[in-house]
């Protein structure tokens, strides 16, 4: 019998995907604290993250609403964590060893390959985010992190699609930083 792989969204940008005996998270979230003063308390109720040995995690950038440290820190203790080679340095200097891997470099966790692909946030910085494509079980799952609209979707499609779940953030930008601001019309 083929196993099945199965998706289940967690909090915020989280997402599991598990295949048979693989359990991987993308960008998983429990502590929501440092989001607070940027937006303020979560709609929803952010449950803690089940972490057994042999889980695994990818993050597609830095920030703290797709980057929770602590939770990060204790999946490394038993499983890998994956980034953007860019982001490895950071990651290092937190005590987190990561497994660095540059855009269209594919990898092996257990049952699972994948792949960094382009990602291009909202203020048009790009140089350490990327989206992350999953293969496994004939199925493909594109996870986008924070991207928005950019050119190199057409790439992507043609060496990676096309793909059965694709997450993309809907919401739009709904955060004030000092410098930046949100086109709105």
């Amino acid at each position: 019998m083929t196993p099945t792989l199965s998706v289940r969204r967690l909090a915020w940008a989280g997402v599991e995907i598990r295949l048979g005996d693989t359990r991987l998270l993308i960008d998983p979230l429990e502590n929501v604290a440092p989001l607070a003063p940027v937006m303020g308390p979560p709609h929803r109720p952010v449950d803690p993250v089940d972490t057994p040995p042999g889980t695994h995690a990818l993050i597609t950038h830095l920030h703290p609403d797709h980057y929770d440290h602590d939770l990060i820190a204790r999946i490394a203790a038993t499983g890998t964590i994956g980034c953007h080679t860019p982001s490895a340095a950071a990651l290092h200097e937190v005590g987190i060893t990561p497994v660095a891997q540059d855009l269209g470099q594919s990898r092996r966790i257990g049952e699972l390959t994948v792949i960094p692909v382009t990602s291009l946030d909202w203020r048009g910085n790009d140089c350490d985010q990327v989206a992350w494509v999953v293969e496994g079980a004939g199925r493909r799952v594109i996870h986008c992190g924070d991207t928005q609209w950019h050119g190199s979707w057409w790439q992507i499609a043609r060496d990676h699609g096309p793909f059965d779940v694709a997450f993309v953030p809907v919401n739009g930008v709904i955060a004030h930083f000092e410098g930046y601001a949100a086109n709105v019309p």
